[in-house]
């Protein structure tokens, strides 16, 4: 899967419907980078954080969540370093990320405080940070269309 994924991007195919090659300005391309390099660092944060506070439950679900985000939010990088074309799914999915681990922060009590305020707050500054970039892009979109 990641092959075939890695394949795609290098010959520059991506998803059409849901992507977008906007026309950022340094300044936002440049915070983007720094946002998704803290997107970068919170998911291995989360991957890590069980093994860190000596919780041994759900380990193997942080750490699957913990990569998860990683990879999409590297991928975005590359994308952004390489001005090939931004998908919007990427930040969906995770977004969507942020919000599991935060519900299973709030919903857990099998773990320690430290654990469950650790992921709760890994989890919302996750989603936050998504949103925020969803949000730039949507407005990016919208003003190269009203530039047409």
């Amino acid at each position: 899967m990641l092959a075939a994924v890695a394949i795609l991007w290098k010959r520059g195919i991506t998803m059409g419907v849901a992507s977008v090659t906007p026309q950022l300005e340094k300044p936002e391309r440049r915070r983007l980078v720094w946002l998704h390099g803290v997107l970068v660092l919170l998911g291995v944060w989360i991957a890590v954080s069980p093994l860190t506070f000596g919780s041994e439950f759900r380990v193997p679900d942080h750490a699957l969540l913990g990569i998860a985000i990683v990879l999409f939010a590297g991928l975005y990088v590359v994308g952004l370093l390489r001005n090939r074309a931004l998908s919007f799914v990427s930040e969906w999915m995770i977004a969507l990320l942020g919000l599991v681990v935060l519900g299973i922060s709030l919903v857990s009590t099998l773990v320690s405080d430290a654990v469950l305020w650790s992921d709760g707050i890994a989890g919302a500054l996750v989603t936050l940070i998504a949103a925020y970039v969803i949000y730039t892009l949507y407005r990016t979109r919208r003003r190269e269309a009203a530039d047409e």
